[in-house]
């Protein structure tokens, strides 16, 4: 009974997981894409939890409070705050329509079930079924980087890949130690990279007034 039912809330927050990542790459206002980054972050970190639960380990214990803690309040409150900042537009634009966008998402879903559905029916997993979710989470992520002018949400889709590869190590390993470290790095890295993202433009600026002749300046 208990077995039953935690494969069901497995089976739901994978599903949670993969379905914010297709209203990451639906929704335009960044506002959004960040409420979806969030929540996909606080979903990972309950399955987590309910790991670390099951197999009574520290390691996903440790994966659940840096995903909620990082991923899920503190790089979102962040680049909001530098969006803000900088006086970015908080609509973003994309190279393709949203019809175009989600229905290539749903197709990466298809190809991730034909390329992993016959490796996980050979695996002897209750856990493999779900692993085409979690690379289909990573292939929406490249999505993203791809489709979004706006420079903050290419940056947020590195974490929709990163938390992919999250889900597929919570999902495919016995320990999530080796997907922890490269994940933490990754973090560091979207941090410089929204830092960045603020400050270069700010320097450009500088740069080009102080080029302007005197009495020139605006």
């Amino acid at each position: 009974m208990l077995a039953d039912l935690i494969s069901r809330v497995v089976n739901l927050l994978v599903f949670a997981g993969l379905a914010t990542a297709l209203l990451f790459i639906w929704r335009t206002p960044v506002r959004s894409q960040l409420q979806a980054l969030r929540w996909q972050a606080f979903a990972l970190a309950e399955l987590a939890l309910l790991i670390a639960f099951v197999r009574q380990e520290a390691e996903p214990f440790l994966a659940a409070v840096w995903l909620a803690s990082v991923r899920g309040c503190a790089v979102p409150w962040l680049c909001w705050r530098l969006i803000v900042r900088q006086g970015k537009p908080a609509v973003n634009s994309a190279s393709v329509d949203p019809a175009i966008r989600l229905v290539s998402a749903v197709g990466l879903v298809v190809v991730a079930y034909v390329v992993l559905a016959p490796i996980a029916d050979l695996a002897h997993s209750t856990a493999a079924p779900l692993l085409p979710s979690a690379l289909a989470t990573v292939l929406i992520g490249m999505l993203a980087m791809i489709v979004w002018q706006h420079g903050a949400s290419r940056v947020l889709g590195l974490l929709v890949i990163a938390n992919g590869g999250m889900l597929l190590g919570l999902l495919a390993t016995p320990g999530v130690l080796g997907a922890i470290a490269p994940g933490l790095l990754l973090d560091l890295f979207v941090v410089v990279l929204l830092l960045g993202e603020v400050a270069c433009p700010t320097l450009a600026h500088d740069g080009a007034m102080a080029t302007l002749p005197a009495g020139e300046e605006r």
